[in-house]
């Protein structure tokens, strides 16, 4: 099962609006750019409230009835607050396989019943919290099948699935059981803590217990159902002295697994060697009655705390550790991961390192990473056709006044719809336009444009296009492999762009690399995706002798030669030679860029 489009209206600042977390052929990450307050964390949040509502999570919401209503209280629209009277919902689209379904399929076979699964296979499911004059009063889970349809495998009448209870919580459980996991990165997660308890106390806060089942996401990596309370707990509250060995080497596998990924694994941000975890054994806390242990970082004998550590180090520490382990359990599930302003006050190159560790995370867990940035450094430009601008309504930027006209509240939109939408308002893409180094006055002023591999290609095509009265906008790359900054550009700006590549190795390579990254396969082309007899063709096959005779070149000549000859008859003014062939191939090669444009 994949999640694709979530729904989110009534929640907090948020009155009707939806983002989808991926698009085909693009990143399956997710960026929301917007200022401070505009509402981006409140967006993570009903994602993972819709998560944690429809299937209660181990890791932050094991909390008494008592808080739930608390916080569903706080999901009220702030304009709202005094005597609202309706539902907070958050839905999702979710895509799913006839296999995810498989327990549903046998039980209905046992039944004697028969199942009818649509072509389109999208269900939608949503939480709704019901409020009379602001007070909680219900929270109900609502699933739309979509066309799953029933019946018994004699009858003739088809009936939808909700009608027989069996099948019915069946399918649920085949929600429950399929539905990928949104694991949800607070500002705090990356707060490394001194201390870890083991167990539960009086009091305990919800950072205590996340990074208690921090610990268990370790033991979960290890073969052997390892679990804090049989496997630690019970060691040393043993007063035998006969646990001793068999704890130690369980705390001596906590430490090497949280070492080898952190500084030896593919993950690792970190160049350092000869260091060590160093968990010592659990202490017991007699204020709280609670065991926990203490992590130390062991490098050449020196012992140091995380939070001794630099900032970007605890950082980065923290969110290896809190991505990979977790991430662990549900390898190919296609898990989301919700981060909320990572390491937005860390050194830019951190930063840009982050970039790369969100990209692996995506390919490794077939996962997507949504997270939310005001800061440049943490945007790729290849993401920005599924990135979105989040804006807050309610406020005024740019004296930060809260505005008397509640009925705004907090927007999602596409990032190049916003762009193409509001040109003016570049405070909130201005992070965008910093990573772009682009000048917003310009903004609508880029002329959808043919993109070619280098200066030979350009002024070959850019002469004769003239020549034959072609307006074309021609940019020259600086090779084959090195186009990203100005594919992300147009991509960004929502432009309508061409790339065009020698049907050669080099050019078939480079254009399945760009595809790879995120650029639409319809925008990146070779001379024999415009005609198949240019098979193999480089720019210097267009050019006959005809052309060499008056370019004053031999046959045998170079791109560089012919680049500078076509150069040099452009600066005089003089027009290239055509043969009536050359004319004809070229006119083809012109009508179809046009048609692209």
């Amino acid at each position: 099962m994949e999640f694709l489009t979530f729904h989110i209206v009534n929640y907090k600042g948020i009155k009707d609006s939806s983002f989808s977390l991926g698009v085909a052929g693009f990143s399956d990450i997710c960026t929301l750019i917007g200022l401070n307050e505009s509402g981006k964390t409140t967006i993570l949040e009903a994602i993972h409230t819709f998560y944690s509502s429809f299937i209660p999570s181990k890791y932050l919401d094991d909390t008494p009835k008592e808080a739930e209503i608390l916080d569903a209280y706080n999901f009220i629209p702030r304009s709202e607050i005094s005597n609202f009277n309706g539902d907070c919902s958050i839905s999702v689209d979710i895509s799913y396989k006839r296999s995810d379904l498989q327990e549903l399929i046998n039980l209905a076979s046992e039944l004697d019943y028969i199942v009818q699964i649509p072509r389109e296979k999208i269900m939608n499911i949503s939480v709704n919290f019901s409020y009379k004059s602001s007070q909680f009063d219900e929270k109900t889970r609502i699933v739309a099948p979509k066309g799953i349809l029933v019946k018994k495998r004699r009858a003739k009448k088809w009936t939808p699935i909700y009608d027989v209870k069996p099948l019915w919580l069946a399918l649920e459980k085949c929600l429950i059981t399929n539905l990928p996991e949104i694991i949800y990165y607070p500002d705090f997660a990356f707060n490394f803590p001194h201390r870890i308890y083991l167990e539960e106390y009086a009091g305990e806060s919800i950072e205590s217990r996340f990074y208690r089942n921090f610990i268990q996401d370790v033991l979960d990596s290890f073969d052997g159902d390892y679990k804090i309370e049989d496997h630690i707990l019970v060691r040393v509250k043993d007063k035998s002295g006969q646990m001793t060995a068999a704890l130690r080497q369980t705390i001596r596998k906590l430490e090497h697994g949280i070492r080898d990924l952190v500084f030896k694994s593919e993950f690792s941000v970190f160049e350092t060697d000869n260091i060590n975890i160093d968990l010592g054994v659990p202490l017991h806390d007699t204020d709280n009655n609670a065991y926990y242990i203490e992590l130390k970082i062991d490098q050449d004998g020196e012992f140091y705390s995380v939070e001794e550590r630099s900032r970007g180090f605890r950082w980065f520490f923290s969110f290896i550790l809190l991505t990979q382990f977790r991430a662990h359990r549900i390898l190919g599930k296609y898990p989301v991961f919700l981060i909320d302003e990572p390491a937005s006050n860390l050194h830019p190159s951190a930063q840009t390192k982050l970039l790369k560790a969100f990209e692996d995370i995506g390919k490794y867990y077939r996962g997507s990473v949504v997270y939310s940035t005001h800061s440049h450094y943490l945007i790729n430009p290849l993401w920005l056709e599924n990135s979105y601008i989040v804006i807050n309504e309610s406020i005024s930027y740019n004296d930060f006044i809260y505005s008397k006209d509640d009925s705004g509240g907090i927007k999602i939109y596409k990032y190049r719809t916003f762009v193409n939408d509001f040109p003016s308002k570049t405070d909130y893409f201005q992070p965008v336009l910093d990573v772009l180094q682009y000048t917003p006055s310009k903004l609508d002023k880029i002329p959808d444009s043919l993109i070619v591999e280098g200066k030979s290609d350009f002024f070959i095509l850019k002469k004769i296009s003239e020549q034959l009265g072609y307006d074309l906008n021609i940019i020259p790359a600086l090779g084959s492999g090195a186009m990203e900054a100005i594919l992300s550009l147009y991509m960004g700006w929502g432009k309508k762009y061409v790339t065009l590549f020698d049907d050669d190795e080099e050019g078939i390579k480079q254009i399945k690399r760009y595809i790879k990254l995120g650029v639409p396969a319809s925008r990146v082309i070779t001379f024999k995706n415009i005609d198949s007899s240019f098979s193999g063709y480089e720019i210097e096959n267009f050019l006959d002798e005809e052309f060499f005779i008056g370019a004053k070149l031999d046959k045998s000549a170079n791109k560089k030669d012919i680049a500078n000859a076509v150069y040099r008859i452009c600066s005089s003014g003089k027009k290239i030679p055509l043969s009536p062939k050359m004319t004809s191939n070229f006119v083809l090669i012109f009508d179809h860029i046009k048609s692209l444009l």
